[in-house]
C-alpha cells in the first residue's frame, strides 16, 4: 500500500544573529522616537525616518558593508520581523532621504542618543558632564580619522608611495623629482601634496 506524503506549509529561512539584541537596544536608547521627533516626515510616508535609521543601524552592526542593496539584505535577514519593517520599502532612495533628512540634525540626535544612554545606565553628573563636554571632540576625532585615512588610502592609490615616484628625493631646485618631470609617472603634473 502506498502512502500519500503529507506536506506542510512552505517555511522560509533567515538570518536573525543579533536582529532582536539590536531592537531592544534601539528600542531603550529611543533612536526612532529620537529621530522622528527630530525629522517629522509626511503622512503618506509608508516608514518613518526613525525606522529606516535602526534597521541602517542594525545593518552595519550585522552586516558592514557599503549602504546599497539595504533591500537584499533586509529581504535575507529577519529585519521585518524585528523591527516590524517591510524589506521591500529600503530602496536606496528611502535611505538615502532618511539619510538626507538626518544630517542637519546629526550633533543634537547624537546628544539626545547620549542622553538617553546617560539615564539608561546611572551615569554620575559628572560622567553626564564629561560626555556633553566632550561629544564635539568624538565626532571632530572621527572625521579626522576618517580624512587621514581616506588620504593615505588615496595617496596609496594614486601614487603607489612616495619612495617608488619620488625616490630620488630632492633635485637642485628643492623639488622632488615627480614635480620636476623626470620621473615617466607624472610628466610634470604638480603632485608634491600627494607623493
Amino acid at each position: 500500500m502506498r502512502q500519500r506524503a503529507q506536506w506542510g506549509r512552505a517555511s522560509v529561512e533567515k538570518m536573525l544573529g543579533a536582529l532582536p539584541v539590536i531592537a531592544g537596544f534601539c528600542s531603550r536608547l529611543r533612536i526612532r522616537e529620537l529621530v522622528d521627533a527630530a525629522c517629522p516626515v509626511r503622512d503618506v510616508a509608508e516608514l518613518t525616518h526613525g525606522q529606516v535609521i535602526e534597521v541602517l543601524v542594525a545593518n552595519r552592526l550585522t552586516s558592514p558593508a557599503p549602504l546599497v542593496h539595504v533591500q537584499d539584505w533586509a529581504r535575507e535577514w529577519a529585519v521585518g520581523e524585528a523591527f516590524g519593517v517591510e524589506p521591500a520599502l529600503l530602496n536606496d532612495d528611502r535611505i538615502g532621504r532618511a539619510l538626507d533628512a538626518i544630517a542637519p540634525h546629526l550633533d543634537r540626535l547624537a546628544g539626545s542618543v547620549g542622553q538617553a544612554v546617560s539615564t539608561r545606565f546611572n551615569l554620575s553628573e559628572e560622567e553626564q558632564a564629561f560626555y556633553r563636554r566632550h561629544l564635539t571632540f568624538d565626532r571632530t576625532y572621527t572625521l579626522t580619522y576618517q580624512v587621514n585615512w581616506l588620504t593615505g588610502a588615496f595617496h596609496r592609490a594614486d601614487c603607489r608611495g612616495v619612495a617608488s615616484w619620488c625616490g630620488d628625493g630632492p633635485r637642485e631646485s628643492g623639488r622632488p623629482a615627480c614635480l620636476v618631470g623626470s620621473r615617466p609617472c607624472c610628466r610634470g603634473t604638480a603632485r608634491w601634496p600627494l607623493c
